[in-house]
């Protein structure tokens, strides 16, 4: 780093750091979606991901349903 940036203070530096943070972040951006544009769209999956969980909440809550039944069914004394 230069002496002169370091010169400008702290403040000075953070915001430049932050800029170029920032730049290198829409850059990637950027290419990310010109290498990829047939990528899913994040919106997307986020709503496929919550349909699978609410398949997979049903799903436990009828296996626990029959797994109650079951050990009822094996607790009552034959007869």
């Amino acid at each position: 780093m230069a002496p002169q940036v370091l010169r400008q203070g702290s403040g000075y530096l953070a915001e430049q750091m932050t800029i170029a943070v920032n730049a290198a972040l829409e850059d990637l951006q950027a290419r990310t979606v010109a290498e990829a544009p047939d990528a899913p769209n994040p919106a997307v999956l986020l709503e496929r991901l919550e349909d699978v969980q609410q398949q997979s909440v049903h799903r436990m809550q009828s296996f626990l349903s029959a797994l109650t039944s079951a050990q009822a069914r094996t607790a009552r004394p034959a007869g």
